[in-house]
């Protein structure tokens, strides 16, 4: 009984503040002039069933997705990204928003005049809610944004309830992103460039890029392998790659079959604590698509007499956070933005300052 509880609190919440706001609007006098019939909740009914909503479908000119509550009652899926997870809050945030959403004013019920709101079924954006047992709970078209005057705070929606010819201007309606991409949990995994030892880069043709620090304090990472009479193009060049897993998002995922990785650069990254980080990195014409795994080996212990070592953003539970990043990201192949999947495919030339040559002293003499 606890954990049925405690899971019908984590699927949506808010519930009896829900229902207390419904009360309180259904109390509320209407000012002079203003029509009665538009106060109230936009959807009441979706305000009393908020912990039966399973399933959002989402549909608009950019496509048509939905958003699919798992067994556990907490964690929401894209199932047209094959059950890639979605951002629990920001799904929680939309249904809260849409059951408390109220009635401002009734707008036209002539279909030739929807275009004119956005509430039309051809530019609309469509949102149906269903239960577990796939029966609609609620439905309706978004429309465009009306602003108040010099456009200050979050203004009124235009709305449509599906099957019902009357529009609506209502309040309260959170934003709806229609590209699905923006309903996925978009941080792929984190390690901030101050654990960072070291990182190698190995392509498939055997060139290999290394650069590392000695200590965590140490400000800049180090290139091996310089050529004779060559010099890096700044003594910071080689932090940009140290730095690469920090905060790192995706574009897009497929599952990780999807993509040949068979002539791949990898890039892996050592951190002072033990954590290893493994990502093989492609191009597929003008897109670059990772794939990560990570693993942990503990740091040998300090020598006798020396004080144990304290390292940066280190974990209580190494092991466990390699687990964690490879059972989370493991599966699935993640296409990067431009400029990350250049900075993890880097030759060792990128880091250097270009080779003067006679015809470059030449136009540097004409200049002068």
């Amino acid at each position: 009984m606890r954990a049925l509880q405690k899971r019908t609190l984590l699927i949506l919440g808010l519930a009896a503040v829900i229902a207390v706001g419904a009360a309180l609007m259904s109390l509320r006098e209407a000012p002079p002039g203003e029509n009665t019939l538009a106060t109230g909740l936009l959807l009441p009914s979706l305000a009393t069933r908020i912990n039966d909503v399973a399933l959002i479908r989402i549909k608009s000119d950019e496509g048509e997705f939905s958003l699919r509550r798992q067994a556990d009652g907490k964690s929401w899926v894209v199932p047209e990204k094959a059950g890639y997870p979605a951002q629990f809050k920001k799904i929680k945030a939309l249904v809260v928003s849409l059951a408390q959403t109220c009635k401002v004013e009734p707008k036209t019920r002539r279909p030739e005049r929807y275009a004119r709101l956005g509430v039309d079924d051809a530019k609309g954006l469509l949102l149906t809610f269903e239960d577990a047992a796939g029966k609609t709970i609620a439905a309706l078209v978004v429309g465009k944004r009306k602003y108040a005057r010099g456009g200050i705070g979050e203004g009124w929606r235009y709305v449509r309830l599906a099957g019902d010819p009357q529009a609506w201007q209502v309040s309260g309606l959170g934003a709806v992103e229609p590209e699905v991409k923006r309903w996925l949990v978009s941080e792929i995994l984190t390690v901030n460039r101050d654990r960072v030892r070291q990182v190698s880069l190995v392509h498939p043709d055997g060139k290999t890029v290394r650069l590392s620090r000695q200590t965590p304090e140490q400000l800049n990472f180090v290139l091996a392998g310089i050529p004779k009479g060559r010099a890096l193009s700044s003594l910071s060049a080689p932090n940009v790659l140290g730095g690469a897993l920090a905060s790192l998002s995706f574009e897009d995922v497929v599952p990780v079959g999807k993509i040949d990785f068979s002539k791949a650069v990898t890039a892996t990254f050592e951190t002072f604590d033990g954590l290893t980080v493994s990502a093989d990195v492609v191009k597929k014409g003008d897109d670059y698509w990772a794939w990560f795994s990570a693993r942990y080996v503990a740091p040998p212990p300090p020598s006798k007499g020396e004080k144990a070592r304290v390292f940066p953003h280190a974990p209580k539970d190494g092991a466990a956070e390699a687990r964690k990043i490879t059972a989370r990201v493991g599966g699935w192949a993640y296409k990067l933005a431009r400029y990350k999947g250049e900075d993890l495919t880097r030759t060792l030339e990128s880091f250097l300052q270009p080779v003067q040559t006679k015809s470059n002293n030449q136009k540097k003499d004409r200049k002068k």
